[in-house]
């Protein structure tokens, strides 16, 4: 509990010595200590008898008389921390020590050196407009809420936070809603939007979620039963149904709906040595001979390597572009090696319920893990006083932040702070002690 501060309170003292002070009352037109304050409340005091003084904080017993001990003596006009002999006659009133004050930098900024609890709402730039554009399709944000840089880089390295965003006039754009934000190591920033149209997009692009998945596995395998359902035992051919196989050997090309299939027998380009990637006959469909696009089916080798089916297309850039169907593991492939994943590897479990399975969770629902390498451990710890305090994880290293929040009731310490932090835990410092805490840290995995 904070040292108590109340108005116009001042009464006198009889020779106390170094002990504490019997107060006589107050003197004419101010109050008591008694009547400012509720017996064992903590509260500053001043006591001078006119050639020196001697500011702390006290306990007060309320009684007949009164007694203030002199509990913590901040200081002394003597320069010490020791309580004054006072031999004679002393005042003794209310005031705050500016040890207590906290001071605001010229540029209004205020910084604290220890913990803050704050028992009610937080408030960051709350009520303080939008920044950014006007007009309709303008984007906007407001004020973010920020932690981190404990470099205090000047490009915000290792800074973490949230705001609002905006689409003026577009409430269903996909950057109106939450904005979760992150600068790296480079202080490169990075930017999460968590939409009020429910859609979530990454550096990388919109989110899939299960809903997603499931409807692209079902339209493939539409697609591959009407597929098989309409080619299976049948060509078409101007309208009379011809069952069988179809054997085509036209080694100068057969004019097919405009398009032509050369010949096979014969390689095209070099067989022999290894590395090489020759093709056998082609079917080429084009819209006519002058058409500069084309589409290529044929049968290629990768001598030394695999066999594969090629599907190639020309596009209005003029270059080739091409799907391999590869024999080595019966895999499409695009030319520059990257392979289609089969509707049976597209993962279905992803989300359970209202959570990503794989995302953040772990096994202890204290320990959250988040990108980069980090994990972030929010417990509880109940009736503190100074000692160790352990993770229920131990980090990989010190953790990169620690915060240590009281819970009101009880025994309260007047102050705390964090010492000799590791990877297993830190120690905590108390003037007193706490019915409990909440502690969050996070750090390395």
């Amino acid at each position: 509990m904070a040292p108590q501060l109340g108005n116009y309170v001042l009464e006198t003292a009889t020779a106390p010595g170094t002990g504490s002070f019997t107060l006589n009352g107050p003197a004419t037109a101010r109050r008591s200590f008694s009547a400012a304050f509720p017996g064992g409340g903590s509260v500053f005091y001043f006591a001078d008898d006119g050639s020196s003084a001697e500011w702390g904080i006290g306990t007060l017993t309320i009684g007949t008389p009164s007694t203030l001990s002199r509990t913590t003596i901040i200081g002394t006009t003597s320069g010490g921390t020791s309580a004054l002999n006072f031999a004679g006659g002393v005042e003794v009133y209310n005031e705050i020590p500016s040890e207590y004050l906290p001071i605001f930098g010229q540029d209004g900024s205020l910084i604290l050196q220890k913990s803050l609890t704050v028992v009610g709402p937080v408030h960051v730039g709350y009520g303080s407009g939008w920044f950014g554009g006007t007009n309709t399709g303008d984007f906007r944000w407001t004020a973010a809420l920020t932690v981190g840089n404990p470099s205090n880089s000047a490009n915000s390295a290792f800074t973490c936070g949230m705001q609002i965003t905006d689409v003026i006039g577009d409430p269903d754009n996909n950057r109106s809603g939450m904005n979760f934000l992150g600068y790296n190591y480079q202080g490169k920033r990075y930017d999460v939007y968590v939409a009020w149209n429910g859609n979530i997009t990454t550096v990388k692009g919109p989110v899939a979620f299960q809903s997603d998945v499931a409807n692209v596995q079902g339209n493939l395998t539409n697609a591959q039963s009407s597929l098989q359902a309409n080619i299976d035992g049948k060509v078409s051919k101007g309208g009379d149904a011809m069952s069988g196989g179809l054997t085509i050997n036209a080694s100068a090309g057969l004019t097919v709906n405009n398009g032509y299939m050369t010949g096979y027998g014969t390689w095209g380009g070099n067989l022999g040595t290894a590395g090489n990637n020759p093709w056998a006959g082609q079917f080429i469909s084009k819209y006519n001979d002058s058409y500069s696009g084309a589409s290529i089916f044929c049968h290629r080798t990768l001598v030394g390597s695999y066999e594969y089916a090629s599907l190639q297309v020309k596009g209005a850039d003029g270059n080739w572009h091409e799907l391999q169907f590869r024999s080595s593991d019966n895999r499409l492939y695009t030319a520059s090696g990257n392979v289609f994943a089969l509707t049976s590897e597209i993962p279905t479990d992803i989300y359970s319920g209202t959570s990503f399975n794989h995302d953040f969770s772990t096994s202890d629902d204290r320990i959250i893990n988040l990108p980069y390498g980090n994990i972030l451990q929010c417990f509880r710890v109940d009736n503190v006083s100074s000692g160790r305090i352990s993770f229920p994880q131990a980090f990989s290293g010190a953790p990169q932040s620690i915060q240590v929040q009281a819970v009101t009731g009880g025994v309260i310490a007047h102050y705390h702070c964090v010492w000799e932090p590791d990877a297993s835990g830190f120690t905590l410092n108390l003037y007193g002690s706490y019915d409990a805490i909440y502690v969050q840290a996070k750090g390395k995995r």
